[in-house]
């Protein structure tokens, strides 16, 4: 029964995975670098779910991610495979991929993901061997045989006692044997032709403590015991060869010599067990973190956990970061688009708003197709960066909130001014809980039409904040609605309406309105005074171009038609229910949490969720425009924290707790004249299936789409800066080869244009 089960395991499953390189482009940190591999003229580096290619001769980059098909899960290790040519790429789930170097695709094994049998955290993949035509899999539950040929598994071996799993971290052969290092179980070793390896019986045991890792060198095996030593095993004898090598995070070879990759150093023994050579820190006095390491006899190839792929000649006094340009992390805490830009922050509170313990990640800056790092003792310091504010009047000018010191102000990527509490900002005295004494915790802000910052203060009296251009701060006052504002753990998203009216978002009491004109204090709040909240708790909100306001909770979506009047009467918020194919109504996004909506040039929302994704819905929300997970797309995490929006080319960013990538969108924003009106593609070529996408457009514009012969074939009035035509004649039918005139007429009938568009059929 045993081995029927075995045979079972083996059964191989598999699938290509999807390009969405078309559409989406990734932007992940390529800085924690997991595992790496080796050829003679490339490197293969795998960071925390994405990986690169660097060609050594030609200096030169090959990035592998979600968009090309990965799963965007967390990687263990990497493997190459010369004799196939294929890359086998390890995740902590058990999940495998494999990309081969003569095609696009990408395949994925996912038996060891679907084994019921096997707990979810003993699935990781620890190591590929390649050996005697078969890859070995060390795993958190035994070995597995792999077919690279034919993409099919071979037996898998439980090698604990009575047959039990039992952790592998690495494997090697040698000499006819097969050696695996577990941890917990001791060195097992068996014939590595043995036909009948998956009896646990037939594997034989070298010491019984646990194992980090094994290889061989010159016939000789070397292992890596969980004190940290190294030993050499002499006929099942252990021999120490090096202790005080620090906590080592990997072992490998290359050639006759042993490489020892600690946390903060390399270690390089030759065949003979003698230290030969070291890396001990890198020349400007970056500390050293390493996860793994490579050394060629020429240079050290080091896997950085902050700093990428360094390669480095000890002799030279220098190095040089082999990584591609990304962000400073990929746990994506809040992103801000605007023009041909975007500021990422990566710091982070709990679900309670705690801060603590308090990280210090500093920023990073996407400007045209390059990446600006700053780190945390760049920008004076300050630490637990959670929100970021560019002014829309001057795009250089941005604002860093610190949900722990305050408010940072950066002008051309330099800090400039701090607001704390010696400047106008409050900080948190709770004599209760002295620990938040001295917080100054900032959290969303926007600008109004007068260039004022307005903010928020959590856990102080005056909870709200506006920063002048002058640059002076001033607060008001909420305890008229909230009495104690410090026993509510977080103030959330700050928006302003076409009034000019303020609303932020609140954990425990709802939405908090102010009246700046009048001074007017009003709150949103239960769903026993009417408002009909789902939840007192705000993640996130957004004021659309019918001034209505969108109200995103932990447990679902409110709008708020005319959020003006929360200051005249008593308002009730509205769900959104929409009629599914089969006749049966529902509220839209029901008991979701909802982490961020924004608004795009066309007035449709995209909703952000921490479990679902992404929602793009129509204006009014009626219609599921596009509904993107890491089902169906290239989100690297379902877990949805923030989105950007660049309004003037449509891009849209989503920021997620596994990294960053954006969607070639096509609302645009609408322009003050009809001077660049363009569309793309053009020439629609046989074959196309998508949307001719009309930019440059005013709000409100009339569009027609007639035939060389005047006869309409389509009528659509801009809702931004942009329409799609699906070169269809009202929807009916495609519309034959030609040439096909745009009559593009502004609201007020001002201004015409005139552009042509080519469909060949």
């Amino acid at each position: 029964m045993k081995r029927l089960l075995l045979l079972i395991f083996l059964i191989s499953q598999g699938l290509f995975a999807q390009d969405y390189s078309n559409s989406w482009n990734d932007h992940f940190s390529y800085y924690n670098i997991q595992s790496i591999d080796y050829t003679e003229s490339k490197i293969y580096a795998a960071a925390e779910n994405s990986v690169f290619i660097h060609d050594l001769n030609l200096n030169s980059n090959e990035t592998i991610s979600s968009v090309n098909g990965l799963s965007g899960e967390r990687i263990s290790t990497i493997y190459f495979s010369e004799e196939h040519q294929k890359l086998l790429i390890g995740y902590e789930n058990g999940l495998i991929e494999i990309k081969s170097s003569a095609e696009e695709s990408i395949f994925r094994v996912t038996d060891i993901v679907e084994k019921q049998t096997i707990a979810p955290t003993d699935k990781v993949i620890n190591q590929f061997l390649e050996s005697n035509g078969k890859i070995f899999i060390a795993t958190g539950y035994g070995v597995s045989e792999y077919d690279l040929e034919n993409l099919e598994f071979g037996d898998s071996f439980y090698i604990g006692s009575n047959g039990i799993q039992l952790a592998v971290s690495q494997i090697a052969v040698l000499n006819g044997n097969i050696y695996a290092a577990t941890m917990g179980g001791g060195i097992k070793y068996a014939e590595v032709d043995n036909p009948n390896l998956v009896d646990f019986n037939q594997w034989q045991t070298i010491s019984s403590d646990s194992w980090k890792g094994i290889t061989t060198v010159n016939e000789t095996l070397y292992a890596i015991k969980g004190n940290n030593a190294l030993y050499r095993i002499e006929n099942s004898n252990l021999v120490t060869v090096a202790t005080g090598l620090g906590l080592v995070k990997d072992l490998g070879n290359y050639e006759n010599n042993i490489i020892v990759t600690s946390a903060d150093k390399v270690s390089i023994f030759d065949q003979n067990g003698n230290q030969i050579n070291s890396f001990t820190s890198l020349p400007d006095g970056e500390n050293l973190t390493l996860n793994t390491a490579f050394y060629n006899g020429e240079h050290f190839f080091l896997g950085h956990s902050m700093l990428g792929l360094l390669m480095t000649n000890p002799s030279s006094g220098s190095y040089q970061v082999l990584s591609p340009q990304g962000p400073l992390f990929n746990m994506i805490s809040n992103i801000e688009a605007t023009e041909n830009q975007l500021w990422v922050v990566f710091d982070e509170y709990d679900t309670d708003y705690n801060p603590y313990p308090i990280s210090s990640k500093g920023a990073s800056h996407f400007v045209g197709n390059d990446w600006h790092n700053f780190s945390s003792e760049f920008l004076f310091g300050v630490p637990e960066f959670v929100n970021i504010t560019i002014n829309p009047n001057s795009p250089n000018e941005v604002y860093l909130s610190s949900y722990f010191k305050g408010l940072l102000k950066v002008v051309d990527e330099e800090p400039q001014i701090l607001y704390n509490e010696a400047n106008g900002l409050d900080d948190v005295v709770i004599p209760s809980n002295p620990s938040y004494v001295g917080d100054v915790r900032i959290n969303g802000g926007a600008f109004d039409a007068q260039g004022n910052l307005w903010f928020v203060n959590s856990m102080v009296d005056e909870g709200l904040k506006v920063l002048t251009p002058q640059g002076n701060i001033q607060g008001v006052d909420i305890t008229s609605v909230v009495p104690n504002p410090a026993s509510d753990n977080g103030f959330e998203d700050l928006v302003i309406d076409q009034n000019n009216n303020i609303y932020f978002g609140t954990e425990k009491n709802g939405v908090i309105a102010y009246q700046y004109s009048t001074g007017n204090l009003e709150i949103i709040v239960g769903n026993a005074s009417g408002a009909n909240l789902p939840s007192n708790e705000i993640r996130g909100m957004a004021v659309d171009q019918n001034n209505v306001l969108w109200i995103g909770t932990n447990r679902g979506l409110r709008v708020l038609y005319n959020p003006s009047s929360v200051f005249t009467q008593n308002v009730a918020t509205s769900p959104i229910i929409i009629v599914e194919d089969d006749g049966v109504a529902q509220e839209l996004l029901f008991e979701q949490f909802i982490s961020d909506i924004e608004v795009d040039g066309a007035n449709n929302k995209w909703i952000a969720t921490a479990t679902s994704g992404v929602f793009y819905v129509s204006s009014n929300g009626q219609d599921i425009i596009g509904h993107y997970t890491t089902d169906n797309s290239p989100l690297p995490s379902d877990n949805v924290t923030d989105v950007g929006i660049d309004h003037s080319s449509g891009r849209v960013y989503f920021g997620t707790i596994n990294g960053l990538v954006s969607f070639k969108g096509t609302a645009t924003q609408a322009r003050n004249n009809l001077n660049n009106v363009f569309a793309y593609p053009n020439p629609v070529r046989p074959g196309f299936q998508g949307n001719v996408v009309i930019d440059g457009l005013m709000q409100d514009a009339n569009v027609k789409i007639t035939d060389i012969s005047g006869n309409l074939v389509y009528e659509e009035v801009a809702q931004g800066g942009s329409i799609l035509w699906d070169t269809t004649a009202f929807g009916k039918y495609k519309v034959a080869s030609g040439v096909y005139l745009v009559i593009i007429t502004s609201e007020d009938q001002a201004e015409t244009k005139v552009t042509k568009i080519m469909v060949v059929r």
